[in-house]
């Protein structure tokens, strides 16, 4: 019935081979708004708003808040709010009876109402109205309240169902109604959820509140980045990133246990290769940028989901692709024995002002990274046969290693005691950021028993470029949680992320820095957005690379360590970081593992553990280091 449709019969030449789903088709759920935020005359006039809320339908079906189904939101109830549910009728809203009336009769009116869903919502709006034929209806969305028009409606005259084409990112919906000769008659507003369908999950909860809500928060995000794949930012371009999808993969392991998204992301991105081995940032999304460091982060995501789901067939699928990949980046390798980037490729590292020429210490530290990452996918691969993995294992550890000393040799200051951002012609950059020693700590290049001095000159030497968001601060924290430093890990998510609830954030945003005044919340001219002042790129108030915390909070205060592919064998040794109690369940692949300890009064810890059938749990450590 389209008047300008054309039927194409070279399809598959024009996007490629279509390859089975993998994944459960995204089920659809309708939430209603929470709130009425403001009410705008504007000239005309406007009647009953508060009847679009949820609050308004529990009250007309006389049902008890207790009795309705939890809407989502970032707290413990997220998990089952988000899954479908076949016998649940949509809600519906005494509007649908006595319906709010938006009066744009008069001449320059342009009544409004601003609604709050109550947090960061993804999916596709609907709103019945009725207006006279020719009037308008403009739909505004805004992840703040800085609203942006998206959608506008010319409507019939008759009964009218508005539902986009495309996805909407939002937490508040602004409806203006004008050039209408009768009252628009708004029946229903609704946002129709359009996720991925995660189970159960896992859980978390200590004697730290706000702890709990960054946890919540932070599984929140990842699920408000799930779609028909992971995406960096539902707002914006929705593209699956590298280095974003790594982040999200972790919180899967750890707190969502649907890995099969994880499996779909490796391939789409394998996927993208060109012919010259390189991986593009981003798959299946075709796009114009690329950068050096992105890739190694991808070979660092191989080996985490083997290591969590022990899928050995994925490796052996990518084993190929990634050989390529790695001896491309060899080739790159410079006469002082360190990556550079020889086809203009770019450096990302992270939303900061960094010296990024010539030889870049973080792209360094983190081909060093990948290097051992595929030796251990090859050594991996060489248990099932094949002296020629053996013998390519051997050689990237060899390489690594004579990269770990050039790293060392070349762009470490012993007497600034830290690492520079880079080297030009021989000359070490005078320009000192936190993330060039951060990557070599958390790459394992910098020395182990050098790591608390490190830390203490990046946390107190001023004049440093600071981390630009909670992207690399994730990784940086696991780093000084691995080195023993765990309450110094702790405060930094306390007053990290917990600065952000308190600005009011209900998912991550993209950047944040933490020394803006405490009114700053993202906005392209006022700070925390990584493109300021560029006003036509929206910010994000919501990045799923920043939900670190989702899978760092069971790993280390309930203390799993997984020592084994697929959680085959475990270790408890929960680093307490002066909390009374903690208790959470990690959804692994052989079913649920629960841990709960409490502090008694002499400081000793009564521990619990309830493991799954075939999964080795090893005794209690007690490993705190040394600040604990």
């Amino acid at each position: 019935a389209w008047s300008r449709a054309v039927v194409r019969e070279d399809t598959a030449a024009r996007i490629g081979p279509l390859l089975p789903r993998e994944i459960p088709f995204l089920p659809q759920r309708a939430i209603l708004p929470e709130t009425v935020v403001q009410v705008e005359a504007s000239l005309g006039a406007v009647e009953g708003a508060e009847r679009l809320t949820r609050a308004a339908a529990l009250a007309w079906t006389g049902r008890s808040p207790e009795e309705a189904p939890v809407d989502p939101g970032p707290d413990a109830a997220t998990a089952a709010a988000l899954q479908p549910d076949a016998e649940s009728p949509d809600p519906v809203p005494p509007a649908a009876i006595a319906p709010v009336l938006l009066d744009a009769s008069r001449p320059g009116s342009f009544p409004a109402l601003v609604l709050d869903f109550g947090c960061e919502v993804v999916g596709y709006p609907e709103v019945d109205v009725r207006g006279s034929a020719g009037g308008v209806l403009s739909l505004w969305y805004g992840e703040s309240l800085d609203l942006h028009r998206t959608d506008t409606l010319v409507m019939s005259g008759g009964e009218d169902r508005f539902r986009p084409y495309h996805l909407r990112a939002f937490r508040y919906l602004k409806l203006v109604a004008n050039n209408s000769l009768e009252p628009v008659e708004i029946r229903s507003v609704r946002m129709r959820l359009f996720l991925y369908p995660y189970g159960p999950g896992g859980t978390f909860r200590s004697s730290d509140p706000l702890l709990d809500r960054i946890w919540d928060t932070s599984v929140y995000t990842v699920r408000m980045n799930s779609l028909e794949h992971f995406v960096d930012c539902p707002l914006r371009e929705q593209a699956q990133w590298l280095a974003d999808a790594r982040v999200m993969a972790m919180a899967d392991y750890w707190a969502l246990g649907s890995p099969a998204i994880v499996r779909k992301a490796i391939r789409q991105f394998i996927a993208e290769q060109d012919e010259t081995g390189f991986l593009p940032p981003t798959g299946p999304q075709p796009t114009r940028m690329s950068n050096l460091d992105f890739p190694c982060h991808f070979l660092l995501m191989v080996w985490e989901y083997y290591f969590h789901t022990a899928d050995r067939a994925l490796l052996e699928e990518v084993e190929a692709p990634l050989g390529r990949l790695m001896d491309l980046y060899a080739g790159w390798v410079d006469e002082d024995g360190l990556l550079v980037d020889r086809d203009r490729k770019g450096v990302f590292i992270d939303w900061a002002p960094l010296d990024a020429r010539g030889q870049v210490t973080a792209v360094n530290c983190l081909y060093h990274a990948a290097l051992r990452a595929y030796a251990r996918i090859l050594r991996t691969l060489a248990e099932g046969g094949g002296p020629d993995r053996i013998r390519r294992a051997v050689a990237a550890d060899e390489a690594a290693e004579r990269l770990r000393e050039r790293i060392l040799s070349l762009l470490y200051d012993p007497e600034k005691g830290l690492f520079a951002d880079c080297r030009v012609e021989g000359v070490r950059s005078d320009r000192w950021s936190k993330q060039a020693t951060a990557y070599a700590i958390l790459t394992g290049v910098a020395p182990a028993g050098r790591i608390p001095e490190l830390v203490d000159r990046m946390e107190t030497l001023p004049g440093l470029v600071e981390i630009g968001g909670a992207f690399l601060l994730s990784f940086v924290v696991e780093s000084w949680f691995e080195a023993g430093l765990g309450p110094r890990a702790l405060d930094r998510i306390r007053d990290f992320w917990g600065e952000m609830l308190r600005r009011g954030a209900t998912t991550w945003w993209e950047t944040f820095d933490r020394g803006t005044p405490a009114c700053t919340i993202p906005f392209c001219f006022a700070g925390n957005v990584p493109t300021w002042p560029v006003d036509y790129i929206p910010a994000s108030h919501c990045h799923a690379w920043g939900s670190g915390p989702a899978h760092l909070l069971p790993r280390y205060l309930l203390g799993i360590r997984c020592l084994a592919p697929g959680f085959a064998e475990v270790a408890v040794d929960p680093v307490p970081c002066g909390l009374k109690w903690c208790e959470g369940t990690v959804p692994t692949p052989r079913g649920p593992l629960s841990v709960a300890w409490h502090r008694r009064d002499d400081g000793t810890l009564d521990l619990t553990v309830d493991a799954p059938e075939g999964v080795r749990v090893r005794p209690f450590l007690q490993g705190t280091g040394p600040e604990e």
